[in-house]
């Protein structure tokens, strides 16, 4: 009997073996978490040692990221021909437009550092953006940022400071590859826009995960951005081309818009019968020469020059029926 059970326990104990072994084998066979257990072994074991490396400093001679755009205007063009140039381009793009929206929007993406577009699921409010940056020439400075429910602050945005490795962990939206750009082009004296999409802005809160940049919407603000280094602050100059446009919805699916954040954006509302993209164009035509930010600026910037009575006039009006909408659309919600 004592034979019997040692037999046993053996038995047990070889399974329980080959168990591990099974396990074992199926986790050195998944490369991604043996090299994600390394990682975390390597972190414990250089902060342990003392070994903390720190992130080189940028190299102002390395290519910026993407590459830079096929070429630039020589020469500002006039403001007239320019935004007519623009209308054309969408409308071979399936994009068809009116004259004066094309102007609304290129003025409106040159003075307002946020713009939301706002529509009904569908309409068509990213393709137009995409279209838009191809037109303006921005194909290869244009992100795309799709935004994720349950987002609660900047580290989901652009990521956060890691004491562990003192290093800064970039989120995977590529915006602070972006922004590190933008830093290293100001250095170099370069002064080019660049379009960050915030794609379904309003499925978290956009002013708690967009927070870092909510300052920087105010037009007295110095154009840095400050993220947490090893050493202390970091400040990353961005320069003044950079520009948000978020994509919302109206539905029970997303977040309200704060009126903080109304205070600093300029929104636009887009509409299914308008604004939707023609279905039968299926090429794109390449993209039209870029604007230097300097160039934009001279075109569509505020001049800061007082409305004539004219204008003063069409402004009133403008806003007597902006309010009447606001206030139709209140009614109907009741």
């Amino acid at each position: 009997r004592a034979e019997e059970t040692r037999l046993a326990e053996l038995t047990k104990q070889r399974q329980e073996l080959e168990m591990s072994l099974g396990q074992l084998r199926a986790e050195m066979t998944n490369g991604d978490d043996v090299r994600l257990n390394l990682l975390r072994a390597k972190t414990y074991l250089d902060v342990l040692e003392g070994r903390t490396p720190r992130p080189a400093p940028a190299d102002l001679t390395a290519p910026s990221l993407n590459g830079m755009p096929t070429f630039l205007r020589p020469v500002a063009p006039d403001p007239r021909q320019y935004a007519t140039e623009v209308q054309n381009w969408l409308d071979s793009a399936g994009r068809r437009m009116d004259y004066n929206d094309v102007v609304n929007y290129l003025i409106t993406l040159q003075q307002s550092f946020l713009t939301v577009l706002a529509g009904l699921p569908g309409v068509g409010k990213t393709s137009l953006v995409t279209r838009l940056a191809g037109a303006t020439g921005l194909t290869n400075r244009f992100l795309t940022v799709p935004v994720g429910r349950g987002w609660t602050s900047a580290a989901d945005l652009i990521g956060y400071y890691n004491p562990f490795t003192e290093q800064f962990q970039a989120a995977r939206t590529g915006l602070y590859e972006a922004v590190s750009r933008l830093d290293t082009e100001y250095r170099r004296g370069e002064a080019l826009p660049y379009w960050v999409l915030l794609d379904e802005a309003n499925l978290s809160p956009l002013e708690h995960y967009w927070s870092d940049f909510m300052r920087l919407s105010d037009p007295e603000s110095e154009p840095v951005l400050t993220l947490a280094g090893a050493l202390g602050n970091v400040r990353q100059q961005i320069g003044t081309g950079l520009r948000f446009v978020a994509t919302i919805n109206y539905d029970h699916t997303t977040e309200v818009l704060s009126p903080r954040l109304l205070d600093r954006a300029a929104v636009i509302r887009l509409q299914a019968a308008r604004d939707l993209i023609d279905p039968t164009t299926l090429d794109v035509p390449p993209p039209l020469p870029m604007l230097t930010t300097p160039q934009a600026r001279s075109l569509f910037a505020e001049t800061g020059e007082p409305f004539t009575a004219d204008e003063s006039e069409l402004f009133r009006k403008l806003r007597d029926v902006l309010e009447n909408e606001d206030a139709t659309a209140d009614a109907a919600r009741r």
